[in-house]
């Protein structure tokens, strides 16, 4: 690819929270989130009014997509929700998580120093979810919309759906800077498919992925949709090589039972009554013990937040009771980053405006939130 990393980013990518095109209605909705994040980083920007213009959002976004080379991970936000089921909402979790992961002290610090950086949203076309589903004229007319005043030879190169989107993203990304470790913020589970293909490639025979997740997403299709939140743990586990490189944490929703999954895709399963029949560290042994045996050396870490039990995280498209606990998950990602090296992680599925009240929106959000900061802990 021989564009520039900042053209390719200004052109598929907005300021944190930004990613969805608002036009009458929602301009501005995350204008306070971004001057949060903006003052903060770059002090001289702050005002008595605390709202930065949209012209200083742009004008410090741009200057923070600038020099990666010391950064150690970034974070991007991915919001989609066309890939989800019949409860949407997830399109709002990037922005909803945010509002968290600013408050933390610790990352305040990292985010200051650049050794995080968010280089913030996904601009994502709602109606669209995978290049594959579209004929080539509905490509070019996309990209005539979307990318209006990107050069000619670049907007014909560049993906309109989300999935294509975040997997071109990464693409150009790693050809730069090689080293960065992955947060990315959700949306539905549909992304980490583009994810996992990246991953695959990059690290062939070595790469696990530990999925925390009420589901097995494990259908080949779904509706005749190839990629969506119940089907990439399919496609990813095939990229794998089905010899149970894929471990799933806290199932307990499905129509079939752990003997057929396991038997039928070579996925390793924990199912959530199992992890609750035992010690947590005893479990956690045994699954790092599992990842050594299949010599795994790096994990990408893809965090479901129904995984997690509903009264610890009710704001989500599927939220199912007797799940897994917080307290256990964190001593999961603590023990695999010191096992393994954790290149990537996600949270997804986090629907603020599901739920019954902002209480539970709020808890919800700041669970996911240090979920996050957990994992970009192990990556320093």
């Amino acid at each position: 690819m021989n564009f520039q990393l900042n053209e390719v980013l200004k052109q598929l990518m907005r300021p944190p929270g930004g990613g969805i095109p608002t036009f009458s209605a929602g301009q501005g909705a995350a204008q306070h989130l971004q001057s949060t994040l903006y003052s903060m980083i770059m002090p001289m920007l702050a005002s008595k009014n605390s709202i930065l213009s949209s012209d200083q959002i742009q004008t410090a976004w741009k200057s923070n997509l600038s020099d990666l080379s010391k950064t150690k991970v970034v974070i991007i936000g991915v919001p989609l929700d066309t890939g989800a089921g019949i409860r949407r909402g997830a399109a709002y979790g990037p922005r909803g998580v945010r509002e968290e992961l600013f408050k933390i002290p610790e990352i305040q610090a990292l985010l200051k120093a650049r050794t995080v950086v968010d280089l913030g949203d996904l601009y994502v076309n709602p109606h669209l979810l995978h290049d594959s589903m579209l004929n080539q004229e509905q490509i070019t007319l996309c990209q005539n919309e979307m990318y209006k005043d990107a050069p000619s030879e670049l907007r014909s190169q560049l993906p309109v759906s989300a999935l294509s989107q975040l997997k071109f993203l990464l693409q150009t990304l790693f050809v730069v800077y090689p080293h960065l470790k992955l947060q990315i913020i959700g949306g539905d589970h549909s992304i980490a498919w583009p994810v996992s293909e990246v991953l695959c490639a990059k690290y062939p025979d070595t790469l696990a992925i530990v999925q925390p997740d009420a589901h097995t997403d494990l259908l080949s299709s779904r509706l005749g949709v190839k990629y969506c939140f119940g089907t990439w743990s399919y496609h990813a586990n095939q990229l794998l090589g089905g010899n149970g490189k894929l471990v799933q944490l806290g199932i307990r929703q499905s129509g079939k039972d752990k003997a057929f999954w396991e038997s039928s895709t070579g996925v390793r399963q924990f199912w959530a009554k199992e992890i609750h029949s035992q010690s947590a560290s005893s479990v956690i042994q045994e699954i790092v013990n599992h990842l050594k045996s299949k010599g795994i050396k790096q994990v990408y870490f893809s965090n479901d937040i129904d995984g997690t039990d509903e009264l610890e995280a009710p704001s989500t498209g599927t939220p199912a009771p007797e799940g897994l606990t917080s307290q256990f998950l964190f001593k999961v990602i603590q023990e695999l980053g010191q096992s393994f090296e954790l290149v990537a992680s996600d949270i997804v599925e986090v629907a603020p405006d599901l739920g019954h009240n902002q209480t539970q929106s709020q808890l919800t959000c700041e669970l996911a939130a240090h979920y996050l900061k957990a994992c970009i802990e192990t990556q320093l």
